[in-house]
């Protein structure tokens, strides 16, 4: 169960206990289950210490009230080229619920930011009221800026020099990353099939 793919792809003891939980139940859940993570090689050769990671402070939001009510967009990668021609991942997560969208692209151009924001979160979740980005051209181009006003979203760039203003969003990339690393090929071409499993 944890070590599958479409179920847990490797999450924590929380993640795997609460995927478990809906479906079985047995006397000493939660010890079997912390041990059996605990005892897990791959996650003990991918996953970070904690205690050697430097956190750098964020940008504080307010909680928001309802979802899609602030959305954290950015780009991850680049990644080695799939043999779907991609080498990036465009990510979204809504603030609220923690819903994330992840969509594999292969350039960061402005036009295919936009058309993949229109198709895969506006057209079907509606607009988001803010949404917050990081200052890449992509983002900060006339055509993406112009897209905001005409959408009626307060878009809101993070402050240059400053990775971690968009902690949401990176969070979601180390946890991609982590996910993505048990699963992909020797040669990293097909991290793109997996995505849809570990988002």
């Amino acid at each position: 169960f944890h070590t599958d793919p479409t179920l847990c792809a490797h999450l924590g003891i929380y993640k795997t206990k609460e995927a478990i939980i809906r479906r079985f139940f047995w006397t000493n859940m939660q010890e079997d289950i912390t041990k059996f993570i605990k005892e897990c090689i791959k996650c003990n050769q991918r996953k970070k210490d904690p205690h050697n990671m430097t956190v750098e402070p964020g940008k504080q939001f307010s909680i928001p009230n309802k979802p899609f009510e602030r959305v954290h967009m950015d780009i991850m990668g680049p990644l080695p080229r799939s043999c779907r021609n991609n080498a990036y991942v465009l990510t979204m997560q809504d603030a609220f619920s923690k819903f994330a969208i992840t969509i594999p692209i292969p350039a960061i151009s402005t036009e295919i930011v936009i058309d993949k924001f229109l198709r895969h979160l506006v057209y079907i979740f509606g607009p988001p009221s803010r949404l917050i980005t990081d200052r890449g051209s992509n983002f900060m181009s006339h055509k993406f800026t112009d897209l905001c006003k005409n959408k009626g979203i307060q878009h809101e760039p993070t402050l240059p020099h400053q990775k971690n203003s968009n902690g949401q969003a990176e969070r979601l990339h180390r946890t991609l990353e982590e996910c993505l690393t048990h699963y992909v090929n020797k040669d990293l071409t097909d991290w793109d099939l997996f995505l849809p499993k570990v988002t």
